[in-house]
Protein backbone atom coordinates (compact mmCIF):
# COMPACT_ATOMS: atom_id res chain seq x y z
CA UNK A 1 0.00 0.00 0.00
CA UNK A 2 1.16 3.55 -0.61
CA UNK A 3 2.47 5.67 2.20
CA UNK A 4 0.21 8.42 3.39
CA UNK A 5 2.21 11.19 4.95
CA UNK A 6 0.22 12.87 7.67
CA UNK A 7 0.95 14.37 11.02
CA UNK A 8 -0.20 12.42 14.06
CA UNK A 9 -0.39 14.46 17.19
CA UNK A 10 0.90 12.59 20.19
CA UNK A 11 -0.03 13.38 23.76
CA UNK A 12 1.66 16.61 24.85
CA UNK A 13 2.80 15.02 28.10
CA UNK A 14 4.31 12.02 26.33
CA UNK A 15 2.02 9.69 28.24
CA UNK A 16 0.36 6.53 27.01
CA UNK A 17 -3.37 6.28 27.39
CA UNK A 18 -5.53 3.19 27.69
CA UNK A 19 -7.84 4.64 25.05
CA UNK A 20 -6.27 7.19 22.73
CA UNK A 21 -8.50 9.88 21.20
CA UNK A 22 -8.18 7.93 17.94
CA UNK A 23 -6.41 4.65 17.38
CA UNK A 24 -4.12 5.28 14.41
CA UNK A 25 -0.84 3.54 13.70
CA UNK A 26 2.26 4.05 11.55
CA UNK A 27 4.37 1.09 10.46
CA UNK A 28 8.09 1.54 9.74
CA UNK A 29 9.81 -1.34 7.97
CA UNK A 30 13.46 -2.38 8.34
CA UNK A 31 14.30 -0.39 5.22
CA UNK A 32 12.68 2.73 6.77
CA UNK A 33 9.58 2.82 4.59
CA UNK A 34 6.56 4.13 6.47
CA UNK A 35 2.94 3.13 5.99
CA UNK A 36 0.09 4.96 7.61
CA UNK A 37 -1.55 6.33 9.52
CA UNK A 38 -3.82 3.31 9.48
CA UNK A 39 -6.50 2.02 11.87
CA UNK A 40 -5.72 -0.91 14.17
CA UNK A 41 -7.97 -3.34 12.31
CA UNK A 42 -5.97 -2.79 9.11
CA UNK A 43 -2.72 -3.36 11.01
CA UNK A 44 -4.19 -6.53 12.53
CA UNK A 45 -4.96 -7.78 9.01
CA UNK A 46 -1.42 -7.03 7.83
CA UNK A 47 -0.12 -9.06 10.79
CA UNK A 48 -2.42 -12.01 9.93
CA UNK A 49 -1.33 -11.84 6.28
CA UNK A 50 2.33 -12.02 7.29
CA UNK A 51 3.13 -8.61 5.81
CA UNK A 52 4.74 -7.26 8.99
CA UNK A 53 8.19 -8.41 10.10
CA UNK A 54 8.76 -8.88 13.83
CA UNK A 55 11.51 -6.23 13.75
CA UNK A 56 9.30 -3.58 12.14
CA UNK A 57 8.56 -0.56 14.31
CA UNK A 58 5.11 0.69 15.26
CA UNK A 59 3.95 4.07 16.47
CA UNK A 60 0.44 4.56 17.81
CA UNK A 61 -1.29 7.85 18.37
CA UNK A 62 -0.63 8.74 21.99
CA UNK A 63 2.75 6.98 22.18
CA UNK A 64 5.89 9.07 22.67
CA UNK A 65 8.18 6.58 20.88
CA UNK A 66 8.31 3.72 18.39
CA UNK A 67 8.03 0.09 19.54
CA UNK A 68 9.08 -3.10 17.81
CA UNK A 69 6.23 -5.05 16.28
CA UNK A 70 6.88 -8.17 18.39
CA UNK A 71 6.28 -6.12 21.56
CA UNK A 72 2.79 -5.18 20.37
CA UNK A 73 2.14 -8.51 18.63
CA UNK A 74 3.90 -11.27 20.64
CA UNK A 75 2.74 -13.86 18.09
CA UNK A 76 5.44 -12.47 15.76
CA UNK A 77 8.26 -13.70 18.03
CA UNK A 78 8.33 -17.21 16.59
CA UNK A 79 7.50 -16.20 13.04
CA UNK A 80 10.31 -16.33 10.50
CA UNK A 81 10.71 -13.23 8.31
CA UNK A 82 9.29 -13.50 4.81
CA UNK A 83 11.77 -13.51 1.97
CA UNK A 84 11.07 -10.97 -0.75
Amino acid sequence: PPVAHAVIELDRNGQDHDVPPFDLWILRTKDNKEYGPIPRDMLDNWIKEGRVDREARLLRSGWPKWRRAFIVYPELIGRKPKLA
